[in-house]
């Protein structure tokens, strides 16, 4: 059996030895990391949202208008520091969590060299750009049971992220803030399931639209099977989704975070069978 030394710990780790990944001290090392960067931004003890933005279009004024008088208008600015800064170091905690246990695991299984998108998610850093800060907060930053509050964040989150877009001159970092941000409250009104897309039946979606959902929704689920067939012959069932998903991405034409998404469903559906 192959042996290889974990960067982390100086440890020896064998292929495929995936049970001796210890989750917690990842964990452990990750809250710290995150904790740190938090306090290296060095955020104001009071973040004030201002009432409109000016500076970045009528439609994006209107948005933030409308979700500022919903969700934040009566939040005071020293509770709006706190909310951000432990929005943040959830954020961090759960990108340092996700990309070491990532590295340990591409290591565990005995990989020699990473393509370029194992590469890049094996670091915190790297996972935090290739998934985005929403959808990392949206998917790991809540317990399945905090819904309101989930929404809530994203939508707190979102204007946050469009007033720093609004005071910024770099328009590389100024759109990267705006595409957060509508990230954010797409997934905070759960318009980003493509499931929900192809149900909707208003009657003002035109012929053409609704034949090219039914043939968007036949290749996705085409895919979607391809993906499972690879993921049950061909892939360890205790990796990550995370993981599990970059395998994916050389078999099927997807983004890691819907293979990662695809992943969570097919082992969930095997607990089911295994229950039955």
């Amino acid at each position: 059996m192959c042996l290889k030394q974990s960067v982390l710990g100086a440890m020896i780790m064998p292929e495929n030895d995936l049970e001796t990944i210890d989750f917690g001290l990842i964990s452990k090392k990750a809250k710290i990391l995150a904790k740190q960067i938090v306090v290296n931004m060095q955020l104001p003890q009071q973040i004030e949202l201002p009432k409109t933005i000016n500076t970045l279009g009528p439609k994006l004024k209107k948005i933030y208008g409308r979700h500022y008088e919903n969700a934040a208008k009566d939040i005071s600015p020293k509770k709006l520091s706190q909310i951000v800064a432990k929005v943040l170091k959830t954020y961090w905690e759960s990108c340092h969590t996700s990309g070491e246990t990532m590295r340990l695991q591409f290591q565990a299984m005995g990989y020699e060299t990473l393509n370029a998108a194992q590469q890049q998610v094996s670091t915190g850093e790297g996972y935090a750009d290739n998934e985005g800060w929403a959808y990392t907060l949206y998917n790991n930053a809540f317990s399945q049971n905090d819904g309101n509050n989930k929404k809530n964040v994203l939508i707190i989150m979102a204007l946050y992220w469009l007033s720093k877009a609004d005071s910024l001159v770099d328009s590389a970092e100024k759109y990267d803030y705006i595409a957060e941000a509508l990230d954010a409250l797409e997934l905070s009104s759960g318009n980003y399931m493509w499931e929900a897309g192809y149900e909707c039946k208003s009657e003002d979606i035109s012929h053409e639209k609704s034949l090219a959902a039914k043939k968007a929704h036949r290749e996705i689920y085409q895919l979607k099977s391809e993906a499972k067939s690879y993921w049950l012959s061909n892939i360890d069932p205790k990796l990550s989704n995370d993981a599990a998903a970059t395998q994916l991405m050389v078999i099927v034409p997807l983004t890691l975070r819907t293979l990662s998404s695809y992943v969570s469903e097919f082992k969930k559906e095997i607990q089911s069978a295994s229950k039955a």
